[in-house]
């Protein structure tokens, strides 16, 4: 191709024109692809912001139930104070 063109100056038109052709749609592509990847990172962004929300949810949920467990439980001192009068009584009852 290029060979035709030392002979005539005219066929200088063909290489630049598909030179032409292939910049334009390179860039065009290039775009799109840009385009593709910020919308899909603008995706993922929001994706991860539901399943924040839905963590701090469940979290909030998760505290909750374990405060009314807690609450459900009987204080530790009496606990300990009533196993120690159960050991003394026993103690008493094998002497």
């Amino acid at each position: 191709m290029l060979e035709n063109c030392e002979k005539d100056s005219k066929n200088y038109f063909e290489p630049a024109g598909l030179c032409l052709i292939a910049a334009i749609f390179s860039r065009r592509f290039i775009d799109t692809i840009g385009k593709k990847i910020l919308k899909e990172a603008a995706e993922t962004k929001e994706e991860v912001k539901d399943a924040k929300q839905k963590i701090e949810l469940q979290q909030s949920t998760l505290d909750q139930i374990v405060k009314q467990v807690i609450n459900a439980l009987p204080p530790f001192e009496n606990t300990v104070e009533e196993n120690k009068e159960e050991k003394d009584n026993d103690t008493t009852i094998l002497h």
